[in-house]
C-alpha cells in the first residue's frame, strides 16, 4: 500500500520530522485501524505540521528548536505535554514509559534482537492487562515507533482479538532499493514476516575485526518505544 508522497516531498521540513511523523502515524492508527493511501498522506502532512509546531514552540520557550530533529520520541513526548500526540501513552513504568534498546543481529534469537524485544512488548503488554482485569485490555492494538539513528518507522502489533494476526509496518521514507519511492503500509501475516521487511530496511553491519565490540554494538543499536491509547481515549468511546 502506497502513498502519493513521501517526508522528502516538504524538503528540508521533512527530511527531519520521521520521528513526529511515526507519532503522528501512532496517534491516528490507534484510533482507527484503517490504513489507506489517504492515511498516509495525511500522515505525512499533518507528522511535518506537527514537527514545525514543535520546532515553533521550542523556539519559542527555550531557544532549542535546531535542535529538534535529534529528539527521540520519548523527549518529543515529554516536551509536548499531550497537545500534539493526544491519543497515545508510552507503555512502561514511569512518566517517559520503557525504551527498549537492543542490537541490530543476524540471530533471530539474540536477546537483545528486535524478535525478542518486540515479542516481549507484547508480553508484557497483555500480561498486565490480564492481571488488572482491564476489560478491554484484550482489544488493543500496541504502536511501536523503532529508531535506528538517523531513521524512525512505525510497527503495529494486533490486539489479541485481531483474527487473523496482522502485522503492520508504516514508513515515511522511500525506500528506491525496494522499488519504493514514496511512503508506504505493509501488512504482515507473522511476526516473522514483518521481522524480514525490517530487517531489508535496518540490516545489521559487520564492521570487521577491527572494530572494537562496543563500538560495533554502538553503530548497530536500535530502540523501540512502545504506545497504547490512553485510558481517558478508550473511555471516550
Amino acid at each position: 500500500l502506497r502513498g502519493s508522497t513521501s517526508q522528502y516531498t516538504f524538503a528540508d521540513v521533512g527530511r527531519s520530522a520521521c520521528t513526529c511523523i511515526a507519532l503522528t502515524a501512532a496517534s491516528m492508527f490507534l484510533r482507527d485501524q484503517n490504513v489507506t493511501s489517504s492515511f498516509l498522506d495525511r500522515m505525512i502532512a499533518e507528522g511535518v505540521k506537527n514537527y514545525q509546531k514543535l520546532v515553533s514552540s521550542l523556539g519559542k520557550d527555550s531557544n532549542q528548536s535546531s535542535s529538534v530533529e535529534h529528539l527521540s520520541a520519548e523527549e518529543i513526548l515529554q516536551k509536548d505535554k499531550g497537545i500534539l500526540f493526544p491519543v497515545q501513552s508510552s507503555i512502561g513504568s514511569g512518566s517517559s514509559g520503557a525504551i527498549h534498546q537492543g542490537v541490530l543481529s543476524h540471530d533471530l534469537e539474540n536477546p537483545l534482537g528486535m524478535k525478542a524485544l518486540l515479542e516481549g512488548i507484547c508480553n508484557d503488554f497483555y500480561q498486565t492487562r490480564k492481571r488488572s482485569g482491564d476489560p478491554v485490555g484484550n482489544d488493543e492494538w500496541i504502536a511501536v515507533l523503532i529508531t535506528k539513528t538517523p531513521e524512525t518507522v512505525l510497527v503495529c502489533l494486533p490486539a489479541d482479538s485481531v483474527s487473523p494476526p496482522s502485522y503492520w509496518l508504516i514508513d515515511s521514507h522511500p525506500r528506491p532499493q525496494l522499488g519504493l519511492d514514496t511512503s508506504y503500509a505493509k501488512l504482515h501475516s507473522t511476526m516473522d514476516t514483518l521481522l524480514l521487511s525490517l530487517q531489508s530496511i535496518f540490516p545489521p553491519t559487520d564492521l570487521g575485526p577491527d572494530v572494537p565490540e562496543m563500538m560495533a554494538m554502538m553503530y548497530n543499536s536500535f530502540d523501540l518505544y512502545p504506545l497504547e491509547r490512553k485510558k481517558s481515549a478508550l473511555r471516550s468511546e
